[in-house]
């Protein structure tokens, strides 16, 4: 299976990687070293990715175009099937949710990664109908964020509107809890929540936060950018 280490999923214990599942594992990586936003993917996302590339390799190959020959072009082909999955993932329509429960049930993914109960600062709280976010209390293993090294964790998910777009992909991102002054943020890239979908992403971003809380994840680091949340008349919004 695939498990969460660092910012994204890597290899677990009990298998090994097929060569298009290890490419795109590495483009991912290249992107989350790279973006300011920090990408964590979830492995539903890595995997269809995946079957993405190797449906492209397999394609070539059938004309004599092995996958080395891609890259004596300077065409690599695996960040290419990696951004055009989400790419697809996002044109698709979005599906109309209740994004504090849906948050809900990435708090109980979390309790069930690790068996610990997720200490809630701030109850999974809709703003609106496209807007929801919660705040999840430190754990002893939590690492320093904040300017004290105390902020808890904001999960965010979230329409934003878009010009010409009907429905807007559900953005989730993670940020340490800084009312005021600067922070850094990720976002988790995950398939779009359709009622089939949903508990899938529920668990897979559950099992991020989880990871994010023990320190297991590192979603962000470097400098500090602008802060992208705060508060306003006792609700938090996105900048």
């Amino acid at each position: 299976m695939l498990t969460m280490s660092s910012t994204l999923c890597v290899n677990s214990a009990t298998r090994l990687f097929t060569p298009h599942e290890a490419a795109i594992i590495a483009a991912a990586r290249l992107s989350s070293a790279q973006s300011a936003t920090r990408p964590i993917y979830t492995p539903s996302v890595l995997r269809a990715a995946a079957d993405l590339l190797a449906e492209v390799w397999a394609a070539s190959e059938r004309h004599g175009v092995a996958p080395a020959d891609w890259e004596t072009l300077h065409c690599e082909l695996a960040p290419l099937a990696l951004q055009a999955r989400i790419a697809a993932f996002h044109r698709a329509p979005a599906p109309d949710i209740d994004p504090a429960e849906l948050l809900t049930e990435v708090v109980r993914a979390a309790e069930l990664q690790d068996g610990e109960p997720v200490h809630l600062v701030e109850a999974p709280t809709a703003i609106n109908a496209d807007d929801a976010y919660m705040v999840l209390g430190r754990r002893a293993e939590t690492p320093a964020w904040g300017p004290r090294g105390d902020a808890p964790l904001v999960v965010m998910l979230t329409r934003p509107a878009r010009s010409g777009v009907a429905a807007a992909p559900w953005e989730w991102t993670l940020a340490p809890d800084v009312p005021d002054g600067t922070v850094n943020t990720a976002c988790v890239i995950a398939p779009p929540p359709f009622p089939s979908m949903a508990p899938t992403v529920a668990a897979e971003v559950g099992a991020i936060v989880s990871g994010v809380l023990t320190g297991a994840i590192h979603p962000w680091g470097g400098a500090n950018r602008p802060g992208r949340f705060r508060r306003a008349s006792g609700a938090r919004v996105a900048r």
